[in-house]
């Protein structure tokens, strides 16, 4: 991390106002407040990592009061940013809709005002600045900041959202999205090469193929954009020698170019969204009468059921020379099988229909094991070693257990029915925490689905497997999305799901897996 720091330092560090930490282009602050969610200890390391560049790329005595208190300054301010981040946005990548942007923002741009305000007035009391030229410092220290929050801050978070990171990795393989990157670079080359003195005359053409993949392909096509046109740009008015304040005047351009692309490739995002809720409201629809009539058609049945059970232990119990243990155990289970079923179709009812949750407090990792404990013996009749979990400490969640429970065990069956088909055959489940939130991941040994249509196998009534009615990938996505989480299909060397839920506890990390 500390090397990390100078390193990025050291390259970002062009045309600065003497020897202060003041340029056009400052990436850092977009690295503290990425890393500062990772871990604690990052901030720490942060300043390290200044103290440090401080000393080897601007030679500043890093033990001087005027170095510790602007490593200071810095390393709070982007700490504050970071937390109104995590409180008011939750986090760059749910910035999918217009209201979580603004809120997002205005934290990044008071905090850096916040930054260079405090920062200035430490370098004019220690006479760094005069009052002649604190507005250019001022300016530039803003600017260049504001540059590199805006252009790197989203790339950094998709990396901390598979299905933003499985977007992007989608968009790179689109023609649509190329040749408008292609333009970008094109007409970038022509500004370096013609506009020397008049950079704005010009720069405007930067926004056009921009704005257009912002509006073809919303916020993960600006992510891909922004920041290889920031390198380009930056590199090619320095390779030209331009003055600093061209450069500058050209920084201060693709700080708003930035803005532009991210509020329309987020509005563009918010109307997929919207699009995607409404069709999920006419399938909840759909699915709440057939879950009624399902329900008024089974649960006499299922009381039935449920009643002879009951009546068969009964006789066990009453057999003079004593009953069969396993015998007993499976009629015990088919009473409770029963009453989880009968349970299981009502609450579906409720959620179809009245998009009820009953949300209580338990414990996650419970629920894991006794969902992965329910299907051992299917997956032992199938050849299927499930890896299970050994240990791991309570993660306590709040939501609906009911439906959670089904979710969960629907990827369970799904991944065990797609072992056993592969040779292999084995399924995994990893689960890792951080103090925001939970990534379960369950991997399977079955055949690949091509990624490029993996979003299908959510879809109502999509199913591979013969027999199947391709519901429970539909509706496991529904109850996630219901508990503001989100669930994804990766296809790599092993098909996988990954769930990411928000917690409001910050318990420890513990590994999920058996090998």
């Amino acid at each position: 991390m500390v090397l990390g720091v100078v390193v990025l330092d050291w390259v970002s560090f062009i045309q600065p106002t003497g020897n202060l930490n003041v340029t056009a282009w400052n990436p850092l602050p977009a690295l503290a407040i990425f890393v500062f969610g990772q871990r604690t200890s990052f901030v720490f390391s942060y300043a390290a990592g200044l103290s440090l560049s401080d000393w080897l790329i601007r030679g500043n005595d890093p033990s001087g009061a005027e170095s510790i208190i602007l490593t200071l300054i810095n390393a709070a301010c982007y700490l504050g940013a970071r937390l109104g981040i995590t409180r008011y946005a939750i986090g760059f990548h749910n910035f999918n809709n217009f209201k979580t942007l603004i809120v997002g923002l205005t934290v990044l741009f008071t905090c850096v005002l916040l930054n260079s305000c405090l920062s200035v007035t430490t370098l004019m009391y220690f006479d760094a600045v005069t009052m002649g030229s604190w507005v250019d410092v001022f300016t530039k220290l803003t600017v260049g900041d504001l540059v590199g929050l805006l252009v790197l801050i989203p790339l950094l978070s998709a990396f901390s959202s598979p299905s933003r990171l499985s977007a992007c990795r989608r968009l790179l393989r689109q023609a649509n999205f190329i040749g408008p990157a292609v333009v970008i670079v094109m007409v970038i080359g022509t500004l370096a090469s013609f506009a020397t003195t008049t950079p704005l005359r010009y720069s405007y053409f930067i926004l056009l193929p921009l704005a257009w993949i912002a509006v073809r392909h919303g916020l993960s096509g600006v992510i891909l954009a922004s920041f290889p046109a920031q390198l380009l740009l930056v590199t090619a008015y320095m390779a030209r020698n331009s003055s600093n304040s061209v450069v500058l005047e050209v920084q201060t351009l693709m700080a708003m170019i930035s803005l532009v692309a991210l509020t329309i490739g987020v509005t563009i995002d918010e109307k997929v969204l919207t699009e995607r809720r409404l069709r999920s409201r006419q399938r909840a629809s759909t699915l709440g009468r057939i879950a009624g009539v399902v329900t008024h058609e089974i649960s006499q049945p299922l009381t039935s059921i449920s009643t002879y059970a009951m009546a068969a232990h009964q006789i066990i119990r009453n057999i003079p020379n004593g009953s069969d243990p396993d015998l007993s155990h499976a009629v015990n289970s088919i009473v409770t099988e029963s009453a989880r079923v009968r349970k299981m179709i009502h609450r579906v009812k409720d959620f179809y229909q009245q998009g009820t949750l009953s949300v209580t407090e338990f414990d996650l990792v419970g629920l894991i094991r006794k969902t992965l404990e329910s299907e051992t013996l299917r997956a032992r009749s199938l050849g299927v070693q499930i890896y299970e979990l050994e240990w791991a400490n309570p993660v306590q969640f709040q939501g609906d257990v009911t439906q959670l429970g089904m979710a969960l065990r629907n990827l369970v069956t799904n991944g065990t029915s797609a072992a056993a088909e592969g040779a292999a055959k084995w399924l995994r489940v990893e689960l890792r925490v951080d103090a925001t939130s939970c990534t379960l991941d369950f991997w399977d040994s079955g055949s690949l689905i091509d990624q490029d249509s993996v979003e299908e196998i959510f879809d109502f009534g999509h199913s591979k497997t013969s027999g199947g009615m391709g519901v429970g990938l539909h509706l496991a996505r529904d109850v996630i999305e219901a508990h503001q989480g989100e669930i994804m299909a990766i296809s790599n060397s092993s098909m996988k799901f990954r769930i990411s839920l928000p917690i409001a506890s910050s318990p420890h990390v513990s590994p999920f897996e058996k090998y």
